[in-house]
Parts: structure tokens; sequence; C-alpha cells
């Protein structure tokens, strides 16, 4: 096996640790509230890439790297953890991921359009549609997607929707942008600090009181799973990036756990760690 081969291997790993980010991410944010769980989860989760992956200086990634990507990064992992957040219900939160899983779909395009241009979007348009609709009825089940309950959803709650559907273009513009200036280096790190920064500055600045007692053990390890899925998802995914097989990877990455797996571990870790796996979006807007 190759050493491209190798790094494609690891890059799939990502999507692994992926799928368990949103059954986390709602419990610690239950747990911790919405902005004091983002700034542990990405705190955390800087402080363990610092650790396993050892990145360079600052000085010696390209600028471009560091804004365009880092930039990309940023904005991606505030939106999509505060949406889940903000989601009222775990009905929501099934919702929330399969707008977030438009990205392949978009990345596919984009890429072809800066590769082809026009030709090149018209002809990935078809294929990335019918992806999308496959990603919708892997979400769905046995039971399907109710097109009126989504569109209810949407209207009564649009703010976690509108920023899911956001980050998702944030990450498919990441996905296309950073192979191209990377130059072989992996800034992952430095930018989950960015994403902290940006937590424990909204955090500060919102009046949201500190915890008052000791968080559960139940949220603790939500906490913990939650900081090791999204930064070993990086990892996996920026090595991958940086020199994966480009045709398996585009493959790949369309592939999407069903929801039934999803729902059964989400009930499964909700059981385990002791929430019921709803929140009202007033005990969220309390605790943020």
């Amino acid at each position: 096996m190759g050493k491209s081969d190798r790094s494609t291997m690891v890059g799939f790993l990502a999507l692994v640790f992926w799928s368990m980010m949103f059954g986390f991410v709602r419990l610690t944010s239950q747990g911790f509230g919405v902005l004091l769980g983002g700034a542990l989860i990405y705190t955390l989760g800087a402080i363990s890439l610092f650790i396993v992956l050892r990145p360079s200086r600052p000085s010696a990634y390209p600028l471009k790297y560091f804004l365009v990507s880092g930039g990309l990064f940023v904005f991606y992992e505030a939106a999509i953890s505060a949406s889940i957040g903000l989601a009222a219900s775990s009905t929501q939160t099934v919702e929330l991921s399969m707008v977030n899983y438009l990205w392949p779909s978009l990345t596919v395009l984009l890429n072809s359009t800066a590769m082809r241009g026009a030709r090149g979007f018209a002809r990935a348009l078809p294929g990335a549609a019918v992806a999308t609709v496959g990603v919708m009825l892997a979400i769905g089940g046995d039971a399907g997607l109710d097109a009126g309950v989504v569109a209810a959803d949407i209207s009564s709650n649009p703010l976690p929707f509108a920023l899911t559907l956001a980050a998702a273009l944030a990450w498919a513009s990441y996905s296309v942008v950073t192979p191209r200036i990377t130059n072989g280096k992996d800034a992952t790190p430095y930018f989950m600090i960015g994403v902290a920064a940006v937590f424990w500055a909204m955090f500060a600045t919102s009046g949201a009181p500190v915890l008052q007692s000791m968080p559960s053990i139940g949220s603790i390890l939500a906490l913990l799973a939650a900081t090791g899925s999204i930064a070993a998802g990086y990892a996996c995914w920026n090595h991958g990036l940086r020199s994966a097989t480009c045709r398996a990877w585009r493959l790949h990455r369309m592939r999407r756990p069903s929801s039934r797996w999803w729902q059964a571990r989400s009930s499964w870790g909700s059981r385990c760690l002791g929430f019921s796996g709803q929140a009202s979006p007033s005990s969220l807007r309390v605790r943020c």
C-alpha cells in the first residue's frame, strides 16, 4: 500500500469520528450550555491536537492558508456547534444533520466548477442531486421524511437551520480551497484555537452565568466524547486532504450513516450518559 493509499484510509476514518459528533455535541450542550460547551470542546480539542500533531510555528504556514482556510474552518465549527445546541428537539438535530450533509454534494459542485467552469458544474449537478436525495432517504429511514414537519420545524426555529446551511457551504469551500494552498502543512490545532476563542468571546459577552454546581458525570463524559470525535475527525480529514487519492476520496466522502443507526446511537448515548435526548429552547437559552 502506497503513501497516498494510506492517507486515503486515514482520511476515511474522519467519517467514522464525525458520525458521532452530532449526538455528543448535543449532549454536551444540554449539560454545559451552547456557548460554554462549545468553548470547552474546542479548548480541549486544541490541546489534544497540539500534543498529538505537534504543529510547526505559525510563521511556517502560508499566510493565505491561515487566513482563508482558517477563517472557513472557524466559521464552520462555530456555526455547526451553535446550531446543534439551539435545536429544539432531537428530531430537529437529525434534520440539521441532513442539512449539514449537503456539504459533499456542494464540494463536488464547487470543485467541478473550479476545474471546468460552467461545463463542469452542469456535468456534476445530476450526480450531486442524486446523492442529496440519497442522503435524505438514508436519514429519513423507513418512515421517511415528512416535508410538512420539516417545513414547520424550519419555520418555528429558523436560526439553527440557516447556520447549518451556511456551515455546509463553508466546509465545502474549505475542502476545495485547502488542498490548493496548504503546501502540505496542517494547521488544524491553530484553527481549533480560533474556534475556542470565538466561543469564549461569545460566552464572556453573553452575560451567561458560570456553572453553579459540578457537572454530572454524564455531561463530562459527553464533553470528552465530543472533543475526541471532533479532534480525531479533523486530524484524519486534513491528513487525507494533503495526500489522499483524489478519486477514492471523492467517492467515499459521500458515504453517510443511516438514520436508524444514528438514532440508535443517540438514544443509547442519552441513556448511558443520563440524558433524555431532548431539551427545550428555553432551557438552552437560559444556559447561554
